[in-house]
């Protein structure tokens, strides 16, 4: 009683990778026999990325607002809004297909995919669009490959560089999120927010994503967190924390537990969350209380 949406999810498919044949797929949801929700997807061959089509090209270009930069194979993260793709596709390639449905991975092994609508140009199809990385953080060589009716047209190589925000490790944050909990971690259904009511909070949980692209400083990795409210006073505190690093680990993700303070208490107003390692600040954010 009371709610106002739901959220349903159902896996279908085998404990194993490999097993789905390439293709289009569709998805239909029915409940008494009236259909509510649909989808498709496009499964394709997960073996190397194949050749370009003869005359077909693809390049990855930057752009900061409304001004779009030269295509390049290389990029320092933080110096563009979005990366876009274009492709250019003799007829003959492309059939009588416009549309090129792109995949690509990044450095940490996560997939993308967008599509490239394109336009009959100087008896040749290009097609331009912006590739749906959020933006690409992770440094490291992406891979992008663009087909039209499950055949391989146009591939493209990229590589996103940049410093790290903690040199003895050579990492820097890709993602993080707050969430509010109890003494376990929040599961891959919890949803981060930014403003939280102080009547209800037990715990703040911390969850950041570093990439780590070299073996630079695998070990133990020490850290801290803390929240703050008014006047800089210390209403949360992790105390000192270690993540064990292994060599070759291209990803990390630290998981934090911020309990409430002795003799302290969640008061509504703007709160400060700090995460420091060593002399490095890697988080710096404001958290919202309302009543």
């Amino acid at each position: 009683a009371g709610w106002t949406g739901s959220v349903h999810s159902q896996g279908v498919g085998w404990d194993q990778g490999g097993q789905w044949p390439a293709g289009t797929y569709r998805v239909s949801c029915r409940s008494d026999g009236r259909e509510f929700g649909a989808g498709s997807f496009e499964m394709v061959d997960g073996g190397a990325i194949g050749p370009a089509a003869p005359g077909a090209t693809l390049v990855v270009f930057g752009r900061k607002g409304p001004i779009g930069g030269a295509p390049d194979k290389q990029f320092v993260v933080g110096t563009f809004d979005s990366l876009f793709a274009e492709a250019t596709v003799p007829p003959r390639a492309a059939g009588d297909s416009t549309t090129s449905h792109c995949g690509g991975f990044d450095p940490l092994g996560a997939a993308t995919s967008f599509d490239l609508s394109g336009v009959v140009r100087n008896r040749v199809v290009t097609g331009t669009g912006r590739i749906s990385f959020e933006p690409p953080l992770a440094r490291g060589w992406y891979s992008i490959e663009c087909r039209i009716n499950n055949r391989s047209i146009a591939t493209e190589r990229f590589e996103m560089t940049g410093p790290a925000e903690l040199p003895s490790l050579d990492t820097r944050v890709i993602a993080s999120g707050i969430f509010e909990g109890a003494e376990q971690a929040p599961d891959d259904d919890a949803v981060p927010d930014v403003s939280f009511s102080a009547a209800r909070i037990r715990s703040f949980w911390l969850v950041v994503l570093f990439d780590h692209p070299t073996d630079t400083g695998a070990g133990k990795f020490g850290y801290s967190c803390k929240i703050a409210g008014a006047r800089n006073a210390l209403i949360s505190d992790s105390g000192p924390q270690t993540i064990t690093i292994v060599p070759g680990d291209r990803a990390i993700v630290l998981r934090t537990r911020l309990p409430l303070a002795a003799k302290q208490r969640w008061t509504p107003g703007r709160h400060t969350l700090t995460c420091t390692a060593g002399i490095g600040t890697f988080i710096n954010t404001r958290i919202e209380l309302t009543r």
